[in-house]
């Protein structure tokens, strides 16, 4: 009876867990998240590739100066690595998401998360953060982008390491992905 219950118990941990590292983008399709700009002619999801969901808003200081390094990332990846940005809330108009965009040269798409579902489903708590995960949903890096963000209002020159651009690397070149969770710094995703 004990080895019968610490099988269930054993079990039931693994479903817990594989429950949390996975995403089903069947889930996502579900919360019916509207393109806004980017990415013509696209689908969100492109079978065979990774995923990076970047979350943005287009007043936060470090969106604005990650811009331009997000769209350098996706010029370099977009063969093997599908990045979506996406807008938490409803407080940004199309034409201030599309406005943003033009501005730091963003042509992956960005979707709109009004009511906070893909967000929360993702546990995603600032802009930016970005989250990796392999064609089958299994989470490869969440966190940072870089650490070129000491704190906020902190910098340094450049940053020491590239979170997002080596797990992306790591994953293509299918070596283990050394680091798989970093803390994100930027902008606290709001209630609006």
């Amino acid at each position: 009876m004990l080895r019968y219950c610490l099988l269930v118990l054993i079990f039931s941990c693994a479903l817990a867990a594989s429950a949390q590292e996975t995403f089903s983008f069947r889930v996502m399709q579900q919360m019916k998240l509207r393109i806004v700009a980017g990415g013509t002619g696209k689908t969100l999801f492109q079978d065979h590739k990774a995923v990076a969901f970047l979350f943005l808003s287009p007043d936060c200081p470090l969106c604005k100066n990650y811009g331009v390094v997000l769209q350098k990332i996706n010029d370099a990846y977009s063969s093997r690595v599908q990045m979506i940005g996406i807008i938490p809330g409803a407080a940004y108009s199309d034409e201030e998401i599309i406005g943003y965009m033009t501005k730091y040269h963003i042509d992956f798409p960005v979707v709109i998360d009004p009511k906070f579902k893909l967000s929360s489903y993702l546990k995603a708590t600032v802009t930016p953060e970005a989250i990796l995960l392999d064609p089958d949903g299994w989470s490869l890096y969440r966190g940072a982008i870089d650490d070129w963000v000491v704190t906020l209002g902190r910098k340094k020159l450049r940053p020491e390491n590239e979170y997002l651009k080596t797990a992306i690397d790591q994953y293509i070149t299918h070596q283990p992905i050394q680091v798989k969770q970093t803390a994100p710094k930027g902008c606290l995703i709001n209630e609006f």
